[in-house]
């Protein structure tokens, strides 16, 4: 159910003695039915309705407006005031005369319409009426009073409740009030009790009490029942509620408890042990198309239709149909939500497959360059120890042959065994500058001759190989490469360029360039920095 302005929204609502449904809008329209009897769009109402003595009561803003439906108390309210339009005068008789027929057609028309009151309180936020004692109770953010219909007077029942929110008067004859400091009664004598539970700091939503004499209450997603001065927690027999924002509750006198979530509607029957059970939840899935309950009280007609205010619109069902009836042929299918789709789902596979085998060819370009690395370490291990038995055996045979014993004793063409011997290491284990080293790059593994080499260029993690007949980039950095190669060979000569001393043909500071010459005349140049010249002529003379 909508109203026609789009920008409305139902908050109080209420089903008088004859039947009709009577509302308060956001916008400060009062309906009787279809009927609008009252339009201010400075006025706004509560989000509940009492009723008493045959009259509806909803809190407006800074007092309470009553309304009557029944002829008899419109008559009451009307029989000492004559019935005068607007714009009436007795400036002439033409004009007393056609005013008396728009009198009396005006007239004729207000007795058939519902006639509403304003209680004249002290102006205030007023949060809620309910009725008990046979008075109007009138909640405010700093108090709460009771107001006698048949004296007109206000007495305030107390003051001690901070906050309060909802009211409701059980059979036991206490009116109990749920604020944001927790769950209190209020006795015939204006005396004071809060209920002491469990979860006590919670704030009270909604309250509603049933004819047996029992009172559930809510808070956030957590639903109490008080029975014999007891808290139950019933979230132990919905456990489906837990993570569902409680927004209204209602108890109907057949036996259905009715709790209106933020995203859907529980439903469920209260045995006489106060048992729940065929518990069901509508929500989109199953024909609830409400966007969203209001914290508003419900109202149930003499079929046992119940009205719920929410976000937009009202909806109205039938709790024990809603119950009998729920099967799975009823269910509504919802449009797909955008990741329901296939081709989603699918994106979903291959950007995962995608990102698997961005992560398996990183782990193995890691994998490969660490044992690269580890290999050359160990080979420059290797080297360094056969360079140095080569220099112990050089020394060996130079002090051989500077001996004056062995050249006294031995002829030139004999050598001592010590001396063939350290010859032969020397011989062995001489440097071969015709070597090659294997490097990868990025398009498979190359094997270069060191004579071929001119430099390298650092390029972040990896590094540009310059050959007389080549350029490449290998998956090893300029750090690396200096300890793989020999030192005696390749030198840093600033922080990106690691040059090959045996090729180095021409140094021109002035144009800061560095040309290399093979054995063949092939010739590569590349620019240095500034200090790399001092450094190379320092090595090369």
């Amino acid at each position: 159910h909508r109203l026609t302005d789009e920008n409305d929204i139902v908050r109080a609502v209420a089903i008088d003695d004859a039947g009709q449904l009577v509302m308060g809008t956001l916008n400060g329209k009062l309906m009787v039915g279809d009927s609008v009897i009252s339009d201010n769009v400075e006025q706004f109402y509560a989000p509940n309705a009492a009723k008493l003595g045959g009259k509806v009561y909803v809190a407006g803003n800074g007092d309470v407006v009553c309304i009557a439906t029944d002829k008899g108390e419109r008559e009451a309210w009307s029989v000492k005031r004559e019935a005068k339009p607007s714009g009436w005068n007795n400036s002439s008789l033409l004009t007393a005369h056609y005013s008396l027929k728009e009198r009396e057609a005006w007239s004729v028309k207000r007795e058939a319409m519902p006639s509403y009151n304003w209680l004249g309180l002290p102006h205030d936020r007023y949060q809620f009426v309910a009725s008990a004692w046979g008075k109007l109770i009138v909640g405010s953010r700093t108090c709460i009073t009771a107001w006698q219909p048949e004296t007109g007077v206000l007495d305030t029942l107390t003051t001690e409740i901070l906050h309060p929110w909802c009211a409701t008067e059980g059979t036991d004859g206490l009116l109990w009030i749920g604020s944001s400091s927790g769950l209190f009664s209020i006795n015939q004598k204006h005396e004071v009790n809060k209920l002491e539970y469990p979860s006590q700091k919670l704030i009270i939503t909604a309250l509603v009490a049933d004819h047996r004499g029992s009172t559930f209450f809510a808070s956030a997603d957590s639903l109490f029942m008080v029975r014999n001065g007891q808290v139950e927690n019933l979230n132990q027999q919905i456990p489906e509620l837990c993570g569902h924002e409680v927004r209204s509750l209602y108890v109907s006198p057949r036996g259905y408890l009715v709790v209106a979530v933020v995203d859907g509607l529980f439903v469920c029957h209260i045995d006489k042990d106060y048992q729940l059970s065929d518990i069901h939840f509508f929500d989109h899935l199953n024909g609830f198309t409400m966007t969203e309950p209001l914290k508003a009280m419900m109202a149930e007609s003499s079929d046992g239709t119940v009205w719920l205010p929410g976000v937009e619109q009202m909806t109205s069902f039938n709790p024990e149909e809603l119950l009998a009836h729920n099967e799975e042929d009823t269910y509504i299918a919802p449009p797909l939500r955008w990741w329901q789709h296939w081709w989603v789902w699918l994106a979903g596979v291959l950007l995962l497959a995608l990102l698997v085998w961005a992560v398996t060819r990183w782990y193995e370009k890691r994998r490969n360059h660490l044992r690269m690395v580890r290999l050359q370490r160990e080979k420059l291990w290797r080297e360094e120890q056969i360079e140095a038995i080569r220099k112990k055996a050089l020394e060996v045979r130079d002090s051989q042959n500077n001996s004056p014993e062995s050249t006294q004793a031995e002829s030139p063409q004999t050598e001592s065994p010590q001396t063939a011997l350290a010859e032969d290491i020397v011989k062995m284990t001489e440097k071969s500058y015709e070597e090659r080293i294997t490097l990868r790059t990025a398009s498979g593994t190359i094997v270069v001759d060191v004579k071929d080499i001119a430099y390298f260029k650092g390029d972040g993690n990896y590094s540009q190989i310059v050959t007389f007949h080549d350029t490449d980039t290998v998956l090893i950095g300029l750090g690396a490469l200096a300890k793989m190669l020999s030192p005696e060979i390749f030198v840093r000569a600033d922080r990106s360029t690691l040059v090959n001393l045996h090729h180095i043909y021409s140094l021109l500071p002035k144009q800061r360039l560095c040309i290399f010459r093979s054995p063949t005349g092939q010739e590569v140049k590349t620019t240095l920095l500034a200090p790399a010249f001092k450094r190379l002529q320092e090595l090369l003379y």
